[in-house]
């Protein structure tokens, strides 16, 4: 899309230290007044640490990001800070003093996610809600790893009569980098373009079933 290509060439060019505010406010005058002239968008805008497992990133008005552990099934939506979505006000800063920092705790995922996760309704037209995502993981941990979660989550909420397919449904899970013996590597590039979706979900499901070797899901 037009937004992931302006980020790429903004992180490209930079000459100084990339921090999230910079971007969106890079981001938010590049874009805002021109693409976003009567519409705006939410995003967290981060910085994965790999080496000291951090995560530092700016909530520009996207739901929070969901802590989840795999060995209790505790879920909650971490509390952090921020401001507006881009393009709400394109002349707006984004202080660098409302980033917020996580540090990955063993044996958690953190979940990133569109509104239409908890916003998919049932057939009598309830919203399951953030709360009722936040339960529903509790209910299924016995099930998933940090792999093939999207995937149980899924066919849960659809299990349960929850329609997915009228919003927009996304789901990105980030976890503590393992010890080295214990990791599997997958790793590609996601071009900034629409027409790549469909293949990179093909690698996906193919990395998935790699690992996990269970076709079904």
């Amino acid at each position: 899309t037009a937004v992931q290509s302006v980020i790429k060439m903004l992180a490209k060019s930079s000459t100084m230290k990339i921090s999230p505010s910079a971007i969106l406010n890079r981001l938010n005058s590049a874009v805002g007044k021109d693409l976003f002239s009567s519409k705006y968008m939410t995003m967290l805008m981060g910085l994965y640490d790999a080496g000291n497992n951090t995560y530092r990133y700016f909530n520009a008005g996207h739901p929070p990001v969901i802590e989840y552990n795999l060995k209790t099934g505790y879920a909650c939506a971490v509390e952090d800070s921020g401001s507006i979505p881009v393009g709400w006000l394109p002349d707006d800063d984004y202080m660098a003093c409302d980033e917020n920092q996580i540090t990955l705790a063993p044996d958690c995922l953190y979940l990133f996610y569109s509104d239409g996760l908890f916003e998919c309704a049932n057939e009598d037209g309830k919203m399951i809600g953030l709360d009722g995502i936040l339960e529903l993981l509790g209910s299924i941990h016995s099930k998933v790893d940090k792999v093939n979660l999207p995937y149980v989550l899924k066919s849960e909420l659809e299990a349960q009569g929850y329609e997915l397919k009228t919003d927009d449904f996304t789901l990105l899970s980030l976890c503590r980098t393992p010890d080295e013996k214990d990791m599997h590597k997958h790793t590609f590039v996601v071009p900034p373009q629409l027409s790549e979706v469909p293949a990179i979900g093909a690698r996906c499901e193919h990395a998935v079933l790699r690992y996990s070797n269970d076709a079904e899901l």
